[in-house]
């Protein structure tokens, strides 16, 4: 009678009552195992975890076979962050019911944060092949999807999953990043919308939007999705920091290291914000702080390549050429096809007078990003101090056939053309080069290149 009692109550909304009435089955009959049970359960709803988990291992001393026991001390010992534990009563269901969908799903969840991506992919596998309409499962699988490099898998995923529950926030949410990560920047921020409209306090999909908008060059817009998130969620780090980005390409260097500040101290261990933070202080001219916050950075995540190239500029500053040589050998040690510290490396023998070596980075530089301007630039300008007119004209050249709008470039041109006397091909580079200062209002760029022209037609 209790024990009907206890359930009709716990059905009611009264779990409180219900373990009273438990408690009275209990005592009635102390190995009634279904009263542990019910009893556990009721715990659980009160989030009285310990005393949920004593509950069910009493049902397990006394019945060994109630998968339902393993399956729900499985969940709770995973919210306790016992993943061993939980994994062990996961397991223990399943060996019992091979096919039971909440013990493989749950299972499949802890075996994604330990970072076994295969075996949760065959898990949801299996929950999905037995439940096909499981709707949390085509999310999950499509998050794992998404980590393994699937992201068109991971799409079909989430498409299904909007189509089982089409107000589900989280579906939208994952199929957004899944969008924009397929390059489908107008789909995915329709996503993140749609994901807001149905939770109006979803600060990841503001955040992530904006990462977005970003993309696309929506400054203003990314600022309003980063400060949305932060007001619904002040203490939200990567919020303050994909600000205080926002904030630094908007040239507000000062706002932007505040919140880089902010975020590190909501999350010490935060390594993007301490990197974001150095180059701010880069900026300002600030080298021996700068290094100091990716010295941080690095601290924290060892293995973090742009802290190195960044460190290494920071360096190069301050006059050690050996130790910004050394930072930008480390980034290419864990990187060797990060052309950006083939390219500070450029600059460090340039500066140091090592030309042959800039020449051979800058080549290196060229040979992973064909399309890096300044790499020709530099490379140019080298080429023009070996006295190699031609090769400096070509690279001047390579540039501007990626770029036609560079003044300074066309300048740079002319002056291979006046070494090698081809002075009609230099006028045209200097003319061309002030009727682009010009229309770009840089009146004192314009009159100097107009002194040029004015002594080359002396």
């Amino acid at each position: 009678m209790y024990q009907n009692l206890g359930v009709v109550r716990f059905k009611a909304g009264d779990p409180q009552g219900a373990i009273a009435d438990y408690n009275q089955a209990i005592q009635f009959n102390p190995n009634k195992a279904e009263a542990y049970y019910n009893r556990g359960i009721a715990h659980r709803f009160l989030r009285n975890n310990q005393d949920a988990i004593d509950d069910l291992t009493k049902v397990l001393q006394l019945n060994p076979k109630v998968v339902d026991a393993y399956t729900q001390r499985g969940i709770i010992r995973f919210e306790m962050k016992d993943i061993q534990g939980a994994t062990a009563d996961f397991n223990e269901a399943i060996k019992l019911n091979p096919k039971h969908p909440e013990a493989i799903y749950n299972r499949a969840v802890i075996r994604r944060l330990t970072k076994d991506n295969q075996g949760s992919l065959a898990d949801f596998n299996q929950v999905i092949k037995i439940h096909p309409n499981y709707m949390d499962a085509y999310i999950k699988r499509g998050i794992v999807r998404f980590d393994l490099g699937d992201h068109r898998g991971a799409l079909e995923d989430l498409d299904h999953a909007v189509k089982l529950q089409p107000e589900n926030a989280e579906a939208y949410y994952h199929r957004g990043n899944t969008k924009r990560s397929l390059g489908d920047f107008p789909g995915s921020i329709a996503d993140f919308e749609t994901a807001i409209n149905f939770n109006p306090q979803y600060h990841q999909a503001y955040n992530d939007m904006g990462i977005v908008r970003l993309r696309t060059g929506d400054i203003s817009g990314a600022m309003k999705n980063f400060e949305a998130a932060i007001q619904i969620k002040p203490n939200y780090a990567e919020g303050h920091n994909n600000r205080g980005f926002t904030k630094f390409r908007q040239g507000d260097i000062s706002g932007a290291m505040k919140d880089f500040e902010i975020a590190i101290e909501i999350n010490p261990n935060y390594a993007e914000a301490y990197n974001n933070l150095g180059n701010s202080r880069f900026q300002t001219g600030d080298f021996e702080g700068a290094m100091k916050d990716f010295g941080e950075t690095l601290r924290i995540h060892p293995k973090y390549v742009p802290a190195y190239n960044n460190r290494g500029l920071a360096r190069l500053k301050l006059g050690d050429f050996s130790g910004a040589i050394a930072d930008c050998d480390a980034a290419l040690k864990i990187n060797p096809n990060y052309a950006l510290a083939y390219y500070n490396l450029g600059l460090i023998h340039s500066e140091m007078g090592n030309l042959p070596q800039a020449i051979a980075d800058y080549n290196e530089v060229l040979r992973l990003y064909p399309r890096k301007i300044d790499a020709y630039i530099n490379r140019g300008l080298i080429y023009l101090k070996l006295k190699n007119y031609t090769q400096a004209i070509k690279d001047q050249t390579s540039a501007l056939s990626i770029n036609p709008n560079l003044p300074h470039v066309y300048s740079f041109r002319s002056e291979g053309y006046i070494k090698l006397g081809q002075l009609k091909a230099a006028l045209d580079d200097l003319h061309k080069a002030a009727e682009i200062y010009q229309e770009q209002g840089k009146q004192e760029e314009y009159k100097k290149v107009m002194n040029v022209i004015e002594k080359i037609g002396e």
